[in-house]
């Protein structure tokens, strides 16, 4: 792809808000042209295959796998306390002052919660019953009023 470094950095301020006026204005286009430069900026077929590709990339690396999911679930379920990081920060400066740790233990209705889904994913309270049996094939004669001659 010979994309110009306008145009890279188009796609960097596209994917922050999908607004191709302001990616194309951030991006150093000028304000007069920036709606027009945008949605060309969009048909373009090397620019559209990066956005594409970008918008995979932060997609895949979002979303929890199947074991990542079970692995979650798991760790609630059992009880593991997990760590949450809060941040202090100064009221002028917005700077951060301080980070205070807390440790937080599943509540009793989360480890049940986890446990439920994770019996349903491995599908351990199914009403279902599997049958086995042979099934002779059943023969329907409809003689009841006997022959016609009679």
């Amino acid at each position: 792809m010979n994309l110009t470094d306008k145009q890279k950095r188009f796609i960097d301020e596209y994917l922050v808000d999908l607004n191709a006026t302001q990616a194309a204005i951030r991006a150093g286009y000028s304000k007069k042209t920036a709606r027009n430069i945008g949605n060309e900026n969009l048909t373009k077929p090397d620019i559209q295959t990066e956005i594409e590709k970008r918008m995979n990339e932060i997609k895949n690396k979002s979303i929890l796998d199947v074991n990542q999911i079970a692995e979650e679930l798991t760790n609630i379920a059992v009880g593991k306390p997990r760590e949450v990081v809060s941040k202090q920060k100064d009221n002028l400066t917005g700077e951060v002052k301080k980070d205070t740790v807390y440790t937080i233990q599943p509540e009793d209705q989360d480890r049940l919660k986890a446990l439920e889904l994770l019996g349903k994913r491995y599908s351990m309270f199914t009403d279902k019953k599997e049958i086995n049996a042979t099934v002779t094939p059943v023969t329907i004669v409809d003689d009841i009023y006997g022959d016609e001659d009679g």
